[in-house]
Formats: structure tokens, sequence, C-alpha cells
């Protein structure tokens, strides 16, 4: 299929103001049905470099994304064919409807796309790809997705996440728990699950129901996805230390839901902080943080993640990049790891020559103890003898 380029028209800017921040919307006006963009992007593996390009296609077409994720999978033929300078080119087509089913709800929809260069460098993955975009949502669609187009702010049967999840908003802000709750168990029935409903719905449970009583719900409301990492995100916000057995699902779900990491480790450093108040044992309280340096492969999954936040990848698990912002700014990384690492060194160190110190301290005592011992003896000695010249010389000893 021979790409159209058509020219973009003048853009203005909506600001749209939401619960969970501003929004950002580039109006286009009304585009053409399809448009081409050539565009480069990198990540973690091929499909998440590609998946990246895919993204910042469209949001150069269509504007700024909105409700940004392209995790969901699509139905493609693949193709190979040869490019006039001899080198083969992959090219990938889809049928519009079921292309890219959630980048529809940010802006609009990649109907094609052919990936024209790719390499590998440094453990990380770098493609150009020339995509063709289409059904570009206008911002009045979009306005009535995040705020709702209906009576009192909520959407009449609303038809996709985004919907839905604008009207838990709505009914949470007014004060209707039971039902936004309602709306927020519907949504772990979705194709796609992300971190920023699941917040909120934890949020509002233990408004409702307090802290004891939102971990009961959440266990109850979350059976339905058990075993799931999103299952485990959700119990980690309700818990007061990190819940047994999510580090093995952590190590099996970085890339397929990157936030489990971050609460993990939210959590870890909540519970020592609690447990050992710094400012009250400051040693205990780096003991028990440096417990987080005994997980399987810490290393491999705290580079991972950073990578995916370094890359952007880290928000397509939000519906809110505000939010993945927020949620993601967190002390463990490489650096500190490593900082953790060295800290506890040096503690290490500083014991050893403690010990060294009173094994010196020991023996010095011990040497001590044996010099006073004969020191004693001689004096009990010199004591007896006295005491005998006494008795067979006592005209010697009067005054």
């Amino acid at each position: 299929m021979q790409n159209i380029k058509l020219p973009l028209v003048a853009a203005s800017i909506v600001i749209i103001s939401a619960s969970a921040g501003a929004y950002y919307y580039f109006s286009l006006g009304r585009p053409p049905e399809i448009q081409a963009a050539n565009i480069q992007a990198s990540g973690d593996t091929e499909n998440a470099a590609i998946e990246e390009a895919k993204r910042s296609a469209i949001a150069k077409i269509c504007g700024e994304t909105i409700l940004g994720s392209s995790r969901s999978q699509t139905e493609s033929q693949k193709t190979t064919k040869l490019s006039t300078s001899g080198e083969n080119s992959k090219s990938f087509n889809s049928d519009s409807k079921n292309a890219d089913e959630n980048l529809s709800l940010v802006g609009g929809s990649i109907k094609s796309y052919t990936v024209k260069n790719q390499r590998q460098e440094g453990g990380r993955y770098y493609v150009e790809i020339e995509a063709n975009v289409t059904d570009c949502k206008k911002s009045d669609a979009v306005t009535d997705a995040l705020t709702g187009g209906d009576k009192g702010g909520l959407i009449s049967n609303p038809k996709n996440l985004a919907e839905k999840y604008s009207n838990a908003r709505s009914l949470a802000q007014r004060g209707e728990s039971d039902r936004a709750l309602k709306i927020y168990e519907q949504l772990l029935d979705e194709k796609i699950i992300y971190a920023d409903p699941i917040l909120d719905m934890v949020l509002l449970a233990k408004k409702v129901y307090g802290s004891s009583g939102a971990k009961d719900y959440i266990q109850k409301a979350f059976t339905r996805i058990k075993n799931r990492p999103e299952y485990y995100f959700a119990l980690e916000q309700v818990s007061d230390q990190p819940v047994d057995g999510s580090w093995d699902v952590v190590l099996k779900s970085t890339d397929s839901f990157s936030p489990l990491a971050d609460a993990y480790f939210n959590n870890h450093e909540k519970y020592c902080t609690e447990k050992y108040p710094p400012a009250n044992d400051v040693m205990k309280f780096m003991a028990c943080r440096a417990e987080i340096l005994k997980l399987e492969k810490i290393d491999s999954v705290i580079s991972k993640l950073e990578s995916k936040k370094k890359s952007g990848e880290y928000n397509n698990f939000f519906l809110d990049p505000y939010k993945a912002k927020e949620y993601s700014e967190t002390q463990w990384n490489s650096m500190y790891l490593q900082s953790v690492v060295n800290q506890i060194a040096a503690e290490n160190n500083a014991k050893a020559r403690m010990k060294e110190n009173e094994a010196m301290l020991s023996k010095a005592n011990d040497a001590m103890g044996k010099v006073n011992e004969a020191m004693k003896k001689q004096k009990d000695a010199q004591d007896a003898q006295q005491a005998d010249l006494k008795k067979k010389y006592p005209n010697l000893f009067k005054n």
C-alpha cells in the first residue's frame, strides 16, 4: 500500500482538567483518513521498541496521547520483501478494526507499518518504522472520555475502559463510593488491567472499610485474577510488609507488569521504617533495608526496571502518565543498590575490626591475669616464708 502523506491542519491546544491532573490534547481538526510517519524508538526487546515507535507515531499524527498504552496484541500477517538496496525488510499489515485496540483509545490506530531499520546495541534494541496512522480521535471524543459527556458528569452506556474509569472517578468524587467500587471491579475483567485504577480502588476501599477491612475487600474483589501480578500489586498496597510469594511473581512479570517491582520495594522500605525508625536505631534499620540484597536476581530486576523508566515503557502500565511518574519515583535503582552494598560492606568491615580489637583486648586481659596470678603466688610464698620465720625465731620479731 502506498503511503499517503498529507499536510497537517493547524493545531490548537485544549487543556482538560481531571481529578488525576491536567491532560493535554492537541486538536488537529478533521485529520485525513490515513497519514504516514517515520519514527525511531528503542526498547529492551525488539517488540518493545516497535510498540514504543507505534505509540510515538500516533502521538505525532494525532496529537499528544492521553491515556497512552500500546500493550494490546494485534492479529497481523507478516511478509518479507526485498528492498531496493537488496536488504530484507519486514512489513506488517492488519485490519484497522483489530489494530491496536488500546491505541485507538488514546488518539488513533496503526493501519499498517514497516520496519525500515533495526539494530541492537548495549543490550537495547533500536528500530525505525514507517507507520500508517488512521482513526485519529477528535477533541470532543477525548473530552467526553475523560470528563463525561452526559448527565452529572457520567457517561451513559460506557463503551471502553477510559469511559468506565472516568465514571468510577466521577462517582468517587461525588461520594458514591459503593457505585464507584463496583465499576472499578468491572475494570478487573478488562483484557488489560492498569496500575492507577488499582491504586484508586485501594484508596477508596480504605476510605470505606478502613485499613484492615480494605485488605479483606481487596482479597475478595481480586479473586478473579488471583496469582496474576496485578493481584499481588493490589495486595502490596494493603499489606504492612512485602507479601509472601510476591517476589517470585516479580521475577516473572518485570516485563509484563513492571509496577509490581516498585510496589515490593516501596513496601519493604515502609516495613523497615516503621519497625526500626532510623531516628531510634539506624543500625537495625540499615540491616533491615539490606535484606533486599538477598533477593534472587535483585540486580537484574532493578536494572530492567531502570531501563523501562528511562525508555518510557513504564508509562504503558498506567492510564495517567502523571501517576506513572509519581509512582515510579523510587530511590531503588542501581546506584542506590550499590550504595547499600557499600554501606553494608563498610559496616561488616567495622564489625570485623571491632572483633579483632575485642580479641586483642581479650588476649591482653588474659596475659594481665596470668601476671597478676604469678605476682599473687609470689606474694603468698613470701608471706608463708615470713610466717615460718616468726614461728622459728619469735624473739627476732618482738618490738
